[in-house]
């Protein structure tokens, strides 16, 4: 089966939830509420990216075979050629936005409990740029989406949410779906929250 596709609705609904637990990371955890009930994403361990990178590797193989599969730079080519969107404009602002990022979260760190006024600025221009960030991610994504390279990640990303995404059973963490199988067939605002975050918590702990 292909990567989901996140609804686009659903996405912009999810994104003002998700972009507020940015600077709330904590222990390579995102905790988030979902119908009243708690969850969490963590970070997976050695066992969890294996297998995310064995089945990577697999879904590799079926879609090589494929007609009409195309490189990302295949499709730049294309689109650009056909002037239907320049993606190297887009990544340039992406990139723009990821070092400013870097920065407030840099400059947030040291500061102290009684700045609230500055706390609070820094932290509504990490929400800003968050979001902003998203936006282009999603725009690119959009249209990169068919390229093996993206299909391969969206795999790889989908098969670590299945894993690492969590519910509070009884005062207990457990997994939300046994199976991959369940998660493919699950099509709730909770596997689209739940692989946002997955994205975000991976974004953010691999930039520091």
């Amino acid at each position: 089966m292909d990567t989901k596709e996140v609804n686009l609705e659903e996405f912009k609904n999810t994104v003002f939830d998700i972009q507020k637990l940015s600077y709330m990371i904590q222990d390579n955890k995102i905790p988030f509420n979902y119908n009243k009930e708690c969850y969490q994403i963590r970070m997976p361990n050695q066992k969890e990216r294996f297998d995310a990178e064995e089945y990577r590797s697999e879904k590799q193989v079926e879609f090589i075979q494929r007609k009409n599969c195309k490189t990302k730079e295949e499709l730049r080519k294309i689109l650009k050629e056909n002037k239907i969107i320049d993606l190297d404009v887009l990544e340039k602002k992406a990139e723009k936005i990821k070092k400013q990022f870097k920065e407030i979260y840099l400059k947030l760190a040291p500061r102290f409990n009684d700045e609230k006024e500055k706390i609070q600025e820094d932290i509504n221009k990490i929400n800003d740029l968050q979001l902003e960030l998203m936006k282009i991610t999603q725009e690119i994504s959009k249209h990169l989406s068919p390229s093996l390279e993206d299909r391969l990640e969206g795999v790889y990303l989908e098969y670590l949410t299945f894993q690492c995404t969590e519910k509070l059973v009884d005062k207990k963490w457990k997994r939300v779906w046994n199976t991959f199988e369940e998660w493919e067939k699950d099509n709730s605002l909770l596997a689209t929250r739940a692989r946002i975050c997955m994205a975000n918590l991976l974004f953010n702990v691999n930039q520091f």
